[in-house]
């Protein structure tokens, strides 16, 4: 082990003890919290396997991850959280450098290198008034339903965000004010090349407590604007505008409904590109006591709609085929408890190319799936996705599923008669 490898390690063994003798610190003066250190954690390990659903490789992976959160009160409106995240797939070899421009492949086990920590989030909070907060550092982003920001939490290192952000509450109202640095290249040279994220999230609670609602529902109406600058290219820079509006609410006793609205107006080497995104869901709850509902949802995104920094696999289909970009399509789902601990959904994807003068697009909303010049059908296909989720105890849940991608007209032409698949097993665990 080389002595960075024994600093880091130091480093890390220092900060666990003293906030773990710091856990010991319980205050009663006034302004002081009665709890000065919580630690809390999670565990995840999932096997997986992926046929196709990149329609170019057959995957097979384990991949873990295991996270501590240290939440510190040095006063009652101050806080300090940390989190750091180990993660990796079982016997993944790992890029090491080995030189100021050159990378080596090192195998995970067998040698003198362990896999490293990251830290998911790092951030202080400073509560300046009971309607006033300021949180500054790597923090997660989650808003709405995550179409358009979202924790990714599927994905075995999920996202944080560099960011400073300004909370204003007023009772049933919030509003975050926030700037996020996605990239910086001004840290070790000068120039521009920076890609940056701002945006304005205001939402409101509605009438909340009424006994009308369906129980364990959420009521809120939000409205948002964003810009993304992005000086990375060479010749001019990428002003993105996103404009949104989501509504969700519950009625007649078992009913309940999602509505997000989102336009775009970007303006690239002087040419507006104007693009928008339509997503809405209803759902009716048919027995309460096991939880039995039915849903449809229908969906829709233009030909350069930029899906910006959502959690996907929440909404086009476990299998992860299609990212929110020139698709449009109709989800009918099915989620019911069996005994008490056991949870069961089932859904029903159909998807089709919006514009039948552009491609479909992977996960990442960049990389084209298929070519234009192949096929002139609009049918992306169909997708049937089952999951169980089996709750041990409330802390340990075990869950398993699948999908299974019937292509359409356009991925046949493209790529034959080939039927991607997906499946998983996996177990969870908090503390």
């Amino acid at each position: 082990m080389n002595s960075h490898q024994l600093k880091k390690m130091g480093f890390i063994f220092c900060f666990i003890t003293f906030f773990l003798g710091s856990a010991q610190l319980l205050w009663s003066d006034e302004g002081k919290p009665e709890k000065a250190f919580d630690l809390k954690g999670s565990f995840r390990i999932r096997t997986e396997q992926d046929y196709k659903t990149d329609y170019l490789t057959e995957r097979s992976l384990t991949p873990m991850r295991f996270r501590l959160d240290f939440n510190f009160h040095p006063e009652q409106d101050l806080q300090v959280f940390f989190q750091p995240q180990f993660s990796k797939s079982w016997g993944e070899p790992q890029y090491i450098g080995s030189g100021a421009a050159a990378n080596k492949l090192t195998n995970s086990s067998g040698s003198t290198f362990d896999s490293s920590l990251s830290v998911h989030q790092a951030y202080a909070s400073y509560q300046a008034e009971d309607w006033l907060n300021f949180v500054a550092g790597r923090q997660i982003f989650s808003y709405g339903n995550e179409l358009i920001l979202g924790a990714l939490d599927w994905n075995n290192t999920g996202r944080s965000f560099d960011a400073l952000k300004i909370k204003i509450k007023h009772d049933s109202c919030s509003l975050d004010i926030f700037a996020s640095k996605i990239v910086d290249n001004n840290v070790s040279g000068s120039g521009d090349g920076d890609l940056d994220l701002y945006g304005i999230y205001h939402r409101w609670n509605t009438h909340q407590g009424s006994p009308q609602q369906a129980p364990n529902s959420t009521q809120g109406f939000d409205l948002y604007a964003l810009y993304l600058r992005d000086a990375q290219g060479t010749t001019s820079n990428k002003n993105l505008w996103t404009f949104g509006a989501r509504a969700e609410d519950s009625f007649l006793t078992h009913f309940d409904y999602r509505v997000e609205l989102t336009q775009q107006l970007s303006n690239t080497a002087g040419i507006n590109t104007p693009d928008y995104q339509a997503d809405a869901e209803i759902g009716w709850t048919l027995e309460e006591e096991n939880k039995l509902k039915l849903g449809v949802e229908g969906f829709v995104a233009g030909l350069n709609y930029n899906q910006l920094y959502p959690t996907g696999h929440k909404w086009l289909g476990y299998a992860d085929l299609f990212s929110r970009r020139n698709i449009s399509g109709f989800v009918a789902n099915f989620s019911r408890n069996f005994e008490k601990n056991l949870n069961a959904k089932l859904d029903y994807h159909l998807f089709h190319r919006t514009n039948t003068g552009g491609t479909a697009y992977k996960l990442d909303g960049t990389t084209p799936l298929g070519s234009i010049s192949a096929s002139d059908s609009s049918s992306l296909g169909s997708e049937i996705d089952l999951t169980l989720k089996y709750t041990l105890s409330p802390s340990l849940s075990l869950s398993a599923g699948g999908s299974l991608f019937f292509p359409g007209a356009f991925l046949k032409d493209v790529y034959g008669e080939d039927k991607p698949w997906f499946g998983f097993a996996q177990v969870e665990m908090s503390f």
